[in-house]
């Protein structure tokens, strides 16, 4: 075996080693919960939205929209149009990353943006990585944080 070919072994066993030693770091830092924000701020409401929304507690999802919104939702059912997500078994769902870019206060008023990434792999040879970006207003409510617009049901493929 020449030089070339131990050092070509060596960094091979290398790289199969940081594989192996990173695959439980991934797995512990995956499952991590996101730190929660202040529930009494544009962001916190919304952030508790999407996690209730990710895990499938419309009833509780449904607390943090405005009345309008709600009003909306009620006429695209009777409309016939699902306000609900079909969700996919759990072992199909992607991973999903949901990141606050900006928050714009304005008085009574305010806009959060997120990124929400999706990461799915299917097999080893096929995964797929995509970035919605998505702004919702918020509105205070009786004392409360409301989301207000979009005034259509955003579903994200959890």
């Amino acid at each position: 075996m020449g030089r070339s070919d131990r050092w070509l072994m060596g960094m091979v066993a290398g790289a199969v080693l940081l594989v192996v030693a990173g695959f439980p770091l991934l797995l512990v830092v995956q499952s991590r919960p996101p730190e929660m924000l202040p529930e009494d701020t544009p962001a916190g409401v919304l952030q508790r939205y999407l996690l209730a929304q990710q895990e499938g507690r419309y009833d509780d999802a449904d607390g943090y929209l405005s009345e309008t919104v709600k009003a909306r939702q009620k006429q695209l059912e009777k409309d016939g149009r699902p306000i609900r997500p079909q969700r996919p078994p759990v072992n199909n769902r992607p991973s999903t990353r949901i990141v606050l870019e900006d928050v714009q206060t304005h008085s009574e008023t305010t806009q959060v943006t997120v990124a929400i990434t999706s990461f799915s792999a299917p097999s080893p040879t096929d995964a797929h990585e995509y970035t919605t970006t998505q702004t919702f207003d918020l509105r205070r409510e009786q004392g409360a944080w409301k989301i207000t617009a979009p005034d259509y049901p955003c579903f994200f493929p959890y």
